[in-house]
């Protein structure tokens, strides 16, 4: 297993019918990949995990670094890892109303208490507090 994680800044806004078919067309593709992982956005700034083989997350992430919806892309993190910290493909936005995505599957509400309230076993804790964080940062600000 691989994991890349990343930051990156949305080249104009999102609004709620675009990251509904960003959501909906992303788990189309990570599906067919095997990829797992999480995408938060909040406020046009992206943080994305993507976990699977290590060729196709890095496929992906190259076919993501030339996605012109957005720009200053930052990896955090590359590298293997022993399991998927996220088996589910789960997608938090905090700038859209959750109400509109809550039965989407894979979603996750970032204003719910309980998102990212205790460390999964199999992630490791410096990677848990950069999702903390920036759950917490973004949803301050929602």
């Amino acid at each position: 297993m691989h994991r890349i994680v990343y930051l990156s800044s949305a080249t104009g806004e999102l609004d709620e019918h675009q990251l509904k078919e960003l959501l909906l067309h992303s788990r189309r593709k990570n599906q067919a990949r095997a990829i797992t992982g999480l995408l938060l956005v909040s406020e046009g700034e992206i943080l994305q995990v993507l976990e699977g083989e290590q060729s196709a997350v890095e496929q992906l992430y190259d076919i993501i670094a030339q996605d012109i919806r957005h720009t200053h892309l930052y990896k955090l993190a590359d590298g293997p890892i022993p399991e998927r910290a996220f088996p589910d493909w789960s997608m938090g936005f905090a700038t859209a109303a959750p109400d509109t995505f809550v039965q989407l599957a894979g979603y996750r509400n970032l204003d719910n208490t309980g998102f990212l309230a205790v460390r999964p076993q199999s992630m490791d804790r410096p990677f848990f507090e950069v999702l903390r964080e920036f759950a917490a940062v973004h949803t301050a600000n929602a």
